[in-house]
């Protein structure tokens, strides 16, 4: 039997149709894989870049009242130029058959109470009046100076810094009011000005400036 011969420009010919083909195959193997990656990226981006505006929501911060005690009262209101007559005569303290504007509030109880700080400050002035009794002064943020007469046992120093609630001390006795051996007179500075502390509490901090 007679062999064939392959003529000599076949096999390059051959050679040169397989590495096309091999190439052709690459090519579209690593646009395919290529095209899979985009999507997948895309998706993923989609997936996990959120859009949505967040709802913030600014938390009122509260003031307390200076004190904690369920036994505490109102005993003698804050004066009040824009009151009635009669209201701002409950607001009088009589002293020695003078009758005084009370510039703050005075809080009375049967028994002793602890005296707290409204809101956090630091405490700039601890001192005795005569007639008063023993005063401590607090400053705290928003220029607000808030001042708790007649107290007793005080707990803290010129220069210490508290925080809303912690005790100052305990509720004494003055000469204004004869009556009652545990009060406490509270008195509220916003920018150097009297503020009624009964209104003070229902005020908002963040609206404060």
């Amino acid at each position: 039997m007679t062999k064939r011969k392959l003529r000599p420009f076949v096999l390059p010919v051959v050679y040169i149709a397989i590495v096309l083909t091999v190439a052709i195959g690459i090519n579209y193997a690593t646009e395919h894989l290529t095209k899979l990656n985009e999507e997948d990226y895309d998706y993923v981006i989609n997936t996990v870049e959120d859009t949505t505006e967040p709802v913030i929501s600014e938390q009122k911060k509260t003031i307390i009242r200076p004190y904690t005690s369920e036994d505490v009262s109102l005993v003698v209101d804050y004066y009040s130029k824009d009151d009635d007559a009669v209201n701002q005569q409950k607001s009088l303290i009589n002293y020695s058959n003078v009758y005084l504007q009370n510039t703050g509030v005075l809080y009375g109880s049967d028994k002793a109470f602890d005296v707290v700080s409204v809101l956090d400050g630091k405490v700039t002035d601890v001192k005795e009046d005569e007639i008063l009794g023993k005063v401590v002064e607090i400053q705290h943020d928003n220029n607000i100076v808030t001042l708790y007469y007649s107290l007793d046992d005080v707990k803290v120093n010129t220069g210490d810094e508290v925080i809303q609630g912690s005790i100052i001390g305990t509720s004494g006795k003055n000469y204004l009011e004869k009556n009652n051996e545990n009060v406490l007179i509270f008195e509220v500075y916003k920018d150097g000005n009297l503020v009624d502390p009964e209104d003070f509490y229902n005020m908002d901090l963040n609206g404060l400036e």
